[in-house]
């Protein structure tokens, strides 16, 4: 069947289909105060469901605007009247094989929410995994949010946030992206975490990470291990640049424990 095409001139559907990495993006969807349109494409079908309120592409579906386009098996966006009539989009759905793609990254996952309301898209599924500048990237294996006002995602399910050299990975992981795309932030980890370098492994029950500083702190049975040299204690800082650990006790007085091996050189 030949594609067919449909375009949207529908602002709301701009900013909702396209919200992750999209503040970086300016996709408001208005160009000089008129609504820029959004080409909705698909192999097998375009429906509108007037009855429920709702739009539906399907086979290979894309929607584009500009550089930032979603693609996915079927796309269905559900749209309403507010009280002075008029229309707006406030949730859409993806469902098989879900990518989102801008100059910024790339989002993937097997379906995909959004709702407009909280600025916030779910992804689920297999292969959840979000890739941006400076080869960062954060994958999940139960669900991937993205808070797109606020440049935040929470992983959930051996969650990994990595960048060249290092990388965190907890139970739960918040990881917040820099404004202008260009990579990791800050990171917050719970529940099994493990922070690597190409030199040492700490892990901990949880730990925060500054982007800027390479700093990491570890909280609960923390354990920094180098080569054969180990470090034991309650809190450790630990900095992934320089490979400089600091342990420490219980407050009051707790004790750390150290075992090193001379080197045999």
């Amino acid at each position: 069947m030949s594609r067919m095409a449909y375009k949207l001139f529908l602002t709301a559907f701009a900013l909702l289909l396209f919200g992750t990495f999209a503040n970086a993006q300016g996709l408001s969807g208005s160009e000089n105060g008129k609504s820029s349109p959004i080409e909705i494409t698909a192999d097998d079908a375009l429906e509108w469901r007037r009855a429920e309120n709702i739009y539906v592409a399907r086979g290979n579906a894309q929607a584009q605007q500009g550089e930032t386009r979603i693609n996915a098996a079927i796309l269905k966006a559900h749209y309403r009247d507010d009280a002075s009539g008029n229309t707006s989009i406030w949730k859409v759905e993806a469902e098989n094989n879900v990518t989102i793609t801008s100059p910024d990254g790339i989002v993937k996952g097997a379906r995909g929410v959004y709702l407009v309301s909280e600025g916030r898209a779910e992804l689920t599924g297999g292969n959840l995994s979000a890739t941006g500048k400076d080869d960062m990237s954060v994958t999940a294996e139960e669900s991937l949010q993205y808070f797109t006002n606020e440049n935040k995602f929470i992983a959930t399910g051996n969650a990994v946030a990595s960048e060249p050299g290092r990388s965190i990975t907890g139970d739960t992981l918040t990881a917040w992206t820099k404004v202008d795309g260009g990579g990791l932030d800050r990171a917050e980890a719970e529940g099994n975490v493990v922070i690597k370098t190409e030199t040492e492994t700490a892990t901990g029950n949880r730990a925060t990470y500054d982007a800027d500083t390479s700093i990491a702190e570890l909280t609960g049975d923390v354990k920094v291990v180098q080569g054969k040299n180990e470090l034991e204690g309650v809190r450790a800082t630990v900095n992934l640049e320089t490979g400089v650990s600091q342990m420490f006790g219980e407050q009051g007085g707790g004790r750390v424990k150290g075992l090193f091996f001379p080197s045999s050189e």
